[in-house]
Order: C-alpha cells, then structure tokens, then sequence
C-alpha cells in the first residue's frame, strides 16, 4: 500500500536546542543527557547520566516530557555518523534536558511518536543523514533543518500505532537477546570471584609470582613507512584489533615482514594480545583465527607456561587488574599511560592450582559457546528488524 509521504518538519509540533547557556546553582538535581546516554537501539542508556544546576527559565522551556525524541546533531566519528536518535518514554528520577550536541524533536498531532521515532531510526541505518554531514573542526555536525526537509511515510494514525507496536515486540527480542549476552559476562565475573576471590587484593592468598617466570613475553614490530617495499606484505595486528577477549578482523592492515621476522613475530594457538597503551592490559586468546598473521609493536604476545597458568584464568586476572587499579605501579606515563615490556615482565599473579583453573576454563568454553550462539540469534534478529522497517516503510507490512 502506497501512503502519502510528508516533510519531518511537517509532523513536528517543536524542536528544541538542547542548549541551555551557563549552568546556575539555583536549581539543582536536573539531568542532563547526551550521546554518550544514546544506544544505537534508540534506547536510552540513563547509567551515566549527569547532574548540573541549570537556570529554572531555561529547565521550564527546554525540558523532555513522555515521547519526545532526541537526535544527536554533533560529534560522531567516520564510523558512526551523527543522527542517531532515543526516544523518551519519560523518567520519574527527575527532570530531564539535553546537552547542546543534541535536540529535542516534539512530534504533533499528525504522527504517533513512536512511528516517527521508527523512520528517524530507518533513515539513520539507510545512510541517509550521510548527505547531510558537515566536518568543521574536527567535529562532525548535522545539517539538522535540512535533514528534517527528509519525507517520510504518513499512514493513517491506527495504521502508524499498529506498524510501531510490531517494530516495538521485534526490537525487545533484540534487547532481551543482548540482555542475555550480557548476562553471560556478569555470570563469569561472578564465577571468577567465587572461584579465586578477589584476584587484585589476593584475598584468597594464593601464591604470588612475577609474569616472566611463567611465560615468555615480547613487542611486536615497529611500523616503519619509509621501509615498506610490499614484498613480504602479511596482515598484522594492532592496537585497535585487539578488544577484551576478542578480536576484531574485519580492517587489518599489512606491512612487510621478513622470513626472520615471520618467525619472530608469529602467533600461534594460546598467545595472549596485550594492549601496551590505550586501555592498557585489554587482551585476548589468539586461536589461530586466521593464518599468517603477526603483531605490531603496540602489542605484547603473551606465552604462558600451561603447566602452571592457563590462558582462561590469565585474561580473567588481566581485566580486574584492569578495573581494580591492578596496573598502578606498572604503568609508565610520560604523556599516555602504558605498560612497558619490562614492566609487563615483572606483573606479580596470583597463582591457584592447576585443576582450579582447569575448572574455570571449561565454564569460560561452555559461556563461550553458549554466547556464540546468542550472538547468532541476535544477528538474525536484526535481520528480522531491518527487514520489518523496510517492508513497514514501504507500506508492505
């Protein structure tokens, strides 16, 4: 079915600058969102909300109530373009306004909220606010009245409540999906306390011995452009591969490694990745994921002596050092914070027997599956989303 396409501008009652000038101490206890609350489900992730004192005429006028939705018109990067948008459902914790890298958009009587919500988010995954990007600055902004001049679908308001409420159940499978994934992290963090205690502290008094005496560690190779002849070109890894417990493989780049250096800085199964700098320590298992691939120098490879420590329990140790300060007398900081190989050398661990270990590494393999497989029911979950927001936006659902 064919309906009438309107302007976004049309279906809006307001938009509303999130600005709000300087913060006054007058009116204190309102919260404030920005993008760093937006989820790219269009749900609002309070968790880190911020709490400023704002003039009282500016919290009257620039206030969200029930079914506003708020588009993000500043920042983003080339991976992630402005025009993302939330809805809000309304909080009672308070009163809630925005920050000035967003506005508010109030939509009228032409349109239920949600539906609208739904095309913004469509338009957004189609690409359509690439068209009206603009970089000044170093900071990507949206050209927001052009972008609102978009036409989107108007069914009638029955059709527009029916068409919402199918996209609503198909994206709260999504969430409960991601929900369980991330259920799945917090049963083994929980798992690992209960098993070792609290590793930071050693509450469990296990015995302690420094990384070298169990493993052999080392940086990769240093990138050196004007060295690069294209010969012996072979994928590496880099900082920005590396994420906790796993690898992103999609955007590796190559440079020349010699049969030497092959040998050198090759990875086998159960090397663990670490990030020198960045968010120092993060790491993974190596599984052989792809042949032929080696390391740069951003990265320690990390080989442990399995009689005594298992690569599960290692990575473990190495995010609550991560979390719990663990780091602070290893790291050197002369302008970013990062941790040398030397320092890495002498990082002191906990030590729990063997068949502990053992123990945890097979409920890390068994989550592990279980989270494969959750990720591929989320994909294809997505799948059905996507294709239910194309085919209710052209009028075929």
């Amino acid at each position: 079915m064919k309906w009438n396409a309107e302007r976004i501008n049309n279906v809006i009652e307001k938009k509303i600058s999130g600005e709000w000038g300087q913060d006054a101490a007058d009116n204190s206890g309102v919260f404030v969102l920005r993008t760093t609350n937006f989820q790219n489900n269009g749900i609002i992730n309070y968790d880190n909300v911020v709490v400023r004192d704002i003039d009282p005429k500016k919290v009257a006028s620039k206030k969200l109530v029930s079914g506003d939705i708020i588009i993000e018109k500043s920042g983003g990067s080339p991976n992630q373009p402005v025009g993302r948008v939330v809805f809000f459902e309304g909080n009672q914790s308070g009163v809630f306004l925005c920050n000035n890298f967003t506005s508010i958009l109030r939509p009228g009587k032409k349109v239920v909220p949600k539906f609208l919500m739904y095309c913004l988010f469509y338009l957004y995954r189609k690409g359509v606010v690439l068209k009206y990007q603009n970089k000044t600055t170093g900071i990507i902004n949206l050209k927001l009245d052009r972008y609102l001049d978009e036409e989107i679908p108007l069914p009638p308001l029955d059709e527009q409540k029916r068409i919402a409420a199918i996209l609503d159940k198909a994206d709260q499978l999504r969430n409960a999906r991601r929900q369980a994934i991330a259920e799945c992290d917090e049963f083994l963090k929980s798992t690992f306390i209960e098993m070792f205690g609290h590793i930071v502290s050693n509450t469990m008094n296990w015995p302690i011995r420094q990384l070298h005496t169990f493993s052999s560690s080392r940086l990769g190779k240093m990138l050196d452009k004007k060295k690069q002849t294209g010969k012996h070109a072979m994928p590496y890894l880099r900082n920005a591969n590396v994420q906790w417990k796993h690898f992103v493989l999609d955007d590796l780049y190559k440079m020349d490694f010699s049969l030497k250096e092959q040998q050198e800085f090759s990875l086998q199964y159960g090397d663990v990745l670490i990030c020198e700098g960045g968010e120092v320590g993060k790491c993974a298992i190596w599984k052989e994921n792809i042949q032929n691939c080696f390391f740069q120098k951003a990265l320690h490879r990390v080989r442990l002596d399995n009689s005594i420590m298992l690569p599960e329990f290692f990575i473990e140790v190495m995010h609550e050092y991560a979390e719990n300060n663990g780091f602070k007398d290893y790291m050197t900081s002369a302008t970013i914070p990062h941790l040398t190989g030397v320092k890495l050398k002498k990082l002191e661990i906990p030590i729990p027997p063997l068949p502990l270990q053992e123990k945890f590494a097979e409920i890390v393999k068994q989550t592990e599956a279980m989270k494969e497989w959750m990720k591929a029911s989320e994909r294809e979950l997505d799948d059905n989303f996507n294709s239910l927001m194309q085919r209710a936006f052209k009028g075929e659902l």
